[in-house]
């Protein structure tokens, strides 16, 4: 494209709409139902003020079934152009707002699963039982 066209032409962002689409992932247990998780997320994050609706409504796919997790990705919209509540405002409240959803219903949201190998069985492991509450003083 020459140089000139795009000086002397006006330019049309036919894109610039307002609506800006976030996403984040969220891990759930092996053993929960991804469909009720699924439901779960869409109806908490709904009712954020800021998340759009209708045909920008959120959403929520698989995405992995990685490691300790079953990973799905949760899509939203909002509308740039509403100045009411930042958009990273509303993200963070987004993402809150599933995670509360979730523990409400008792849908676990696991930590990472650590695997430890141990390649030289002969040696021992040094292991130590503590009881109790650690900030419990020694009697």
């Amino acid at each position: 494209m020459p140089n000139a066209s795009v000086i002397k032409t006006p330019l049309i962002n036919y894109t610039n709409d307002g609506f800006l689409r976030y996403e984040f992932l969220i891990g759930i247990d092996y053993d929960e139902e991804v469909e009720k998780a699924r439901k779960v997320i869409v109806e908490a994050i709904s009712k954020v003020d800021g998340v759009l609706g209708g045909q920008r409504a959120p959403e929520v796919y698989v995405e992995q079934l990685a490691t300790s997790t079953i990973n799905m990705r949760v899509f939203f919209w909002v509308d740039t152009f509403d100045y009411r509540k930042d958009d990273l405002e509303i993200q963070s409240d987004v993402m809150e707002e599933a995670k509360k959803a979730l523990i409400e219903n008792k849908i676990t949201l696991p930590a990472d699963i650590l695997e430890l190998k141990i390649y030289n069985e002969k040696l021992p492991i040094p292991i130590k039982l503590i009881r109790g509450n650690r900030n419990d003083k020694e009697k």
